[in-house]
This record gives structure tokens, sequence and C-alpha cells, in this order.
């Protein structure tokens, strides 16, 4: 077996891992504002976090509504609403956070 031919089975051995590991549930990446990772049975999964999950959801509702960024922004901000870090959210970010599914 060539070199090339031995990476070639070990990244399709990992793609072919990552894929079962997906369809059984587990994340792969960090958890997105609104959710926490937990690990359960040796598996890593998503689960909502307490308080910041209803906060993200308004935060979606406000902007639906037609409220702008900038006002979301700072009703979030004066409801504790921060990043995962703890710092302010801004815009952009709240923009990403607001858009996803």
């Amino acid at each position: 077996m060539s070199s090339t031919d031995y990476y070639k089975s070990i990244s399709a051995r990992g793609k072919l891992a990552i894929r079962q590991r997906k369809a059984e549930g587990e994340s792969m990446h960090q958890a997105p504002l609104g959710y926490r990772n937990v690990v359960i049975e040796g598996r890593t999964v998503l689960e909502r976090h307490p308080r910041k999950y209803r906060l993200v959801q308004e935060a979606k509702r406000m902007w639906q509504e037609g409220a702008s960024l900038r006002t979301v922004c700072r009703v979030m901000q004066a409801k504790g609403l921060r990043t995962k870090k703890g710092k302010i959210i801004r815009r952009s970010s709240m923009y990403l956070v607001v858009k996803q599914p």
C-alpha cells in the first residue's frame, strides 16, 4: 500500500466515524448561544441553557416583530444576556443569533 492510499484510508475512516457520531446525535462543535454542551454517557450532546435559551428566543421574537438589531441588543444587554466568554453581544453577533434556526 502506498503512502497516498494509506492516508486516503485514514481520511475515509475518520469521515465515517464523524458521520456515525453525528447520526447518533453527538455534538461536534461548540454549542450555539442559548445551548450548552453536556457529556452524557461519554457523548457530547446539546442541551438548552436554562436561562439563556429563553432570552435568545425572546431576542428572535423581537427581531421577527420588526425591532432593530440595536434595540434587540440593548434589551438583551439590560436583561443580562452575554456571550459565552461573558462579553456584551454586538450587533453582528446578535444578527447571527437571531438568524440561526
